[in-house]
């Protein structure tokens, strides 16, 4: 997946670089473990609409890039978009079909449609 912002492509790499900085971003803690749950985040918040989830995304995606993007001309870069709905969309579809992030988004969908059935 490629983006521009501010007028340069950026590769989106959705490898294990990608899950850690998710994970570092969103982590749970439970009897005194902390667990990483970048991933399960992420979904949540893309189904939700959640746009700041799409400044997350990008930023951790680009985590092996040499000329990274920062943070906060992400942000402006996903305020500047008019079709958030969209852009939540692809992220989906492209989270679903990455080695790294496949398992996750199918076990989300099953979850939903099971969910929608009861």
């Amino acid at each position: 997946m490629q983006l521009e912002i501010n007028g340069k492509e950026h590769n989106l790499y959705f490898g294990l670089d990608f899950i850690e900085e998710l994970d570092n971003k969103y982590p749970i803690e439970s009897n005194g473990a902390k667990f990483g749950m970048g991933i399960n985040t992420a979904l949540v918040y893309l189904n939700q609409g959640n746009p700041r989830i799409l400044a997350d995304l990008i930023h951790a995606a680009t985590a092996t890039a040499n000329l990274r993007p920062g943070l906060s001309e992400i942000k402006r870069w996903v305020e500047s978009q008019t079709d958030l709905e969209s852009l939540f969309n692809e992220f989906l579809d492209e989270l679903g079909k990455q080695p790294m992030t496949a398992g996750a988004v199918a076990k989300m969908k099953k979850a939903q449609e099971q969910a929608e059935a009861e």
